[in-house]
Parts: C-alpha cells; sequence; structure tokens
C-alpha cells in the first residue's frame, strides 16, 4: 500500500468554503430540491473518487484543494432532468462566486 500511495495523507480535507456554497446553492435552488452540505461522501466508489481528486491538488503542493463532491440522485423523465439541470449549474455557479472572493 505504501509504495501505491507514498506519503499521501490518510485524510485529506477540500480548502473549498462549502457551507458558503451550500447556502448561495440553497438560495438559488428554493424549494426546487433539497440541497445540502454533507463531510461524508461514503466509503465506496464516491468516497475513493472524492480523495484521489483531493490528493492530486495535495500533490501540487500550493495548499489549494477547492474540490466538491456532488451525489446525483436517479432520474426519470424530462421534467427531472430538467429541473437536475437547474440544480447542477446553480451549484457551478455558487462554487464558482465563492471562488472568486
Amino acid at each position: 500500500m505504501k509504495k501505491t500511495w507514498g506519503k499521501s495523507p490518510e485524510n485529506l480535507e477540500t480548502t473549498l468554503d462549502c457551507e458558503n456554497v451550500a447556502a448561495r446553492w440553497k438560495n438559488s435552488v428554493g424549494k426546487l430540491a433539497d440541497v445540502r452540505a454533507v463531510d461524508d461522501v461514503g466509503n465506496y466508489v464516491c468516497g475513493f473518487v472524492y480523495y484521489l481528486t483531493l490528493e492530486h491538488f495535495w500533490k501540487r503542493g500550493d495548499g489549494d484543494k477547492k474540490v466538491v463532491f456532488f451525489h446525483v440522485p436517479w432520474l426519470k423523465g424530462e421534467k427531472e432532468l430538467d429541473r437536475g439541470k437547474k440544480v447542477t449549474m446553480d451549484l457551478v455557479r455558487a462554487v464558482a462566486e465563492v471562488c472568486r472572493k
């Protein structure tokens, strides 16, 4: 395992202000969807992908790890897909706004 992961930390955290992102996102989405910030992406593929992404930025060494992981529920039909697109775009906007500051 050490050969694969080297000196990578066991735990890594985003440097993105997720509470600020979540507040902006929730404000723009309104009652369209239940959106929230949580710090547990799980232990399977989601957690692995999130860790690998954080590790990539950690290896750059500049201390900046603005990474977010977004769980998307199963969407059925055109109406749900359209709602999902809006919710996703609102998240991207919220992240961009927070990163600009």
